[in-house]
């Protein structure tokens, strides 16, 4: 029997979730969703998705969202004669959602075609499909209710379990038994159809290299020869068995949501699950705190008598002090002013940086441990490269590769894109900052020290700003920075304000003193949480920080700089370990660190478009830096007079 399993979307991208199974000859379509996205790219891949339609014997819908029930009328169009399988509530709402999708684009021909008129050009595109589609689409469908089985071919038998996640959601739980009759009746066979089922579908191969296996396809002369630990006798113990069960999960649910019911916990252990993991790496917060954050971002907006749209806050009557001409000036200013006075405050020489590493080097940072770096491969080294998030291992060294000597640093402009980043009025997928590292003493490695070098940086705002306002005094209507410091640990901030969030901690203090100097960030507080992350790789999470000022025109803090002394071999010894990144030390950075081969130094990076952002008094981070914007957030800036670059 011939098993395979292949995706043709919601595979490495979000939308278009289109899977197909294919057992014995016979294939099955698990979802036959639309990729969204920008409309050419759009169009694009939903009108040529190729799928065989007449090698289709039946379609499994898990819900009725468009991302997983968008083409169906498509592949009806194609020539799909065959049975659709789904519960009955996802029967009705695919019904709704493939209707209003037909007349949406009959209305975007329209527009279109209208457009194309006026401009004398020729117009010749096409719906996917009409509503003569959607009716044949959905006269096709068969509806299954939950906790019910039913056969969709003599071997393969459909159980629907409530999934949790919109009304009629469900796992689709596949049952392939042996061959059997039309009534269901297994066929007299010998063969060992289980086993073979799985060895085509998840045979290990050993790989050499590691003696481990990997997931390439094995011969069966390989998989005889392998003995490894990895084939366990979880795998074994089908042998001799006529089934085997895989469970497909579409989109889970969370628990505790309104109307929806919590997911099933009644499912019979699968064989082998397919789950699609889009946020995967992120842990939802309990949906009381999700309410409770929304209620207070609601409250804090009507105080301030702004808008929320996207995640764009406008103040009332905000007006720019600064023309786009004269923010311009102003901005090459900042940069010529702050960099004399960061390099004489600390003692930096400028060097030139990289805007890629090898990705083997272990060089990029991890940040919080979520953020995808923006990877590429190189044609004449054939090696794979990433797109620095952060410089804060490069930096360490290169102050050893470039010969820096104690009291001595360097600093460079770091460009960077953190494709992952959730933009609004501080944050943008385009990260540009001054980034410093200096070479200190192992005697330097405490917390005064370190406080000693934040005020240095404060001083050297403050005195940028102090000239800046000489140049244009029309920046006067605003407070000035503050130089002196409250210093305290996220420890302390915690016990001051314990009802908050970490971002609602930091509002309460930086509101109150103006100018913060937040320390130890990064491991776990009496909370059971850190106030943040940290990689465990660059920062001391005991010698870090983060200056924060409050900006009076979003009534919000502005991060401008995280810092800290970097980690000794022996902290970065212990924070791998907690981190649980023990796979990280075999990486020539941290072998050389680990091997006490690099300086101690300390260093951070300062947000260049914050700077600006900060002393030229702008609501939105898009007013000093040129980047990629949504469609709400420049309409909503243009209504606002905001002028986003």
């Amino acid at each position: 029997m011939a098993v395979n399993v292949y995706s043709l979307g919601a595979a490495q991208e979000v939308t278009g979730s289109k899977h197909i199974i294919e057992i014995n000859g016979r294939s099955y379509m698990i979802d036959c969703g639309a990729f969204q996205g920008k409309r050419a790219e759009s169009d694009e891949k939903n009108r040529n998705f190729e799928i065989p339609v007449d090698k289709i014997d039946a379609v499994i819908l898990t819900h009725a969202h468009f991302d997983h029930v968008g083409l169906l009328p498509l592949l009806v169009k194609k020539g799909y004669n065959g049975n659709i399988y789904a519960t009955p509530a996802t029967r009705d709402l695919t019904d709704l959602v493939m209707m209003d999708s037909a007349r949406i684009q009959a209305r975007d021909a329209e527009y279109l075609r209208k457009q194309a008129q006026k401009k004398g050009e020729n117009f010749n595109w096409t719906p996917l499909y009409t509503e003569k589609d959607c009716l044949k689409a959905a006269n096709q469908i068969i509806t299954l209710s939950y906790n019910r089985k039913m056969y969709i071919s003599p071997e393969v038998e459909l159980e629907y379990f409530d999934a949790g996640h919109i009304l009629g959601s469900a796992y689709a739980y596949i049952t392939i038994k042996g061959q059997r009759d039309a009534n269901g009746k297994p066929l007299n066979n010998n063969d060992n159809t289980a086993l073979r089922i799985w060895n085509k579908l998840f045979g290990w191969k050993k790989d050499e290299k590691r003696n481990t296996p990997d997931r390439r396809r094995a011969t069966p002369e390989e998989q005889a020869a392998y003995t490894g630990p990895e084939r366990r006798s979880g795998h074994d113990r089908r042998e001799g068995k006529d089934e085997i069960r895989i469970l497909y999960t579409g989109d889970l649910g969370r628990k505790m949501k309104p109307i929806i019911r919590d997911p099933a916990t009644n499912v019979p252990p699968p064989d082998y699950i397919f789950l699609e993991s889009t946020y995967g790496n992120r842990k939802h917060e309990d949906t009381a705190i999700a309410m409770d954050e929304l209620r207070k971002i609601v409250h804090r907006a009507i105080e301030k008598k702004g808008k929320i749209m996207s995640k764009v806050i406008v103040p009332e009557n905000y007006k720019a002090a600064l023309n786009p001409y004269d923010t311009q000036r102003a901005i090459m200013l900042i940069h010529s002013i702050f960099e004399k006075e960061l390099c004489s405050e600390l003692d930096l020489s400028r060097v030139s940086a990289p805007l890629m590493v090898p990705t083997a080097s272990g060089l990029n940072d991890n940040l919080n441990g979520v953020e995808r770096p923006v990877g590429f491969d190189i044609k004449e080294t054939g090696e794979d490269c990433q797109v620095v998030q952060s410089l804060a291992k490069w930096k360490r060294k290169a102050l050893k590769d470039y010969d820096f000597h104690v009291g001595k640093g360097l600093y460079t402009d770091m460009n960077a894109i953190r494709r992952d980043e959730e933009m609004d009025n501080l944050h943008s997928v385009y990260v540009d900052q001054w980034d410093w590292e200096k070479v200190i003493r192992e005697s330097d490695r405490t917390l005064s020290y370190l406080k000693k070098v934040v005020q240095k940086i404060v001083n050297a705002i403050v005195d940028t700003e102090d000239i800046i306002r000489e140049v244009y005094p029309e920046l006067n209507v605003y407070a000035p920075k503050k130089r002196q410091i409250k210093y305290l640990t996220t420890q302390e901030l915690e016990d001051m304000y314990p009802d908050k969030t970490a971002k609602e901690r930091e509002d309460a203090v930086t509101e109150q003193y103006k100018t913060v100097c937040l320390m130890k960030i990064g491991g776990e507080l009496k909370s059971g949480k850190p106030h943040d992350g940290r990689a465990p790789d660059y920062d001391d999470w005991e010698l870090n920080c983060d200056i924060l000022f409050w900006n009076e025109i979003l009534h919000h803090t502005i991060e401008i700089s995280s810092m800290g002394i970097r980690v000794s071999p022996e902290s970065l010894d212990r924070q791998l370990t907690i981190a649980g990144c023990d796979d990280r030390r075999e990486l020539p950075f941290h072998k050389a660190l680990l091997a006490g081969e690099l300086p101690y130094t300390i260093g951070g990076g300062i947000g260049q478009s914050r700077l600006c952002m900060l002393l030229l008094g702008k609501a939105h981070i898009g007013e000093v830096q040129s980047s990629v914007w949504d469609d709400d957030t420049r309409k909503i800036c243009k209504e606002a007079g905001i002028t986003i670059l």
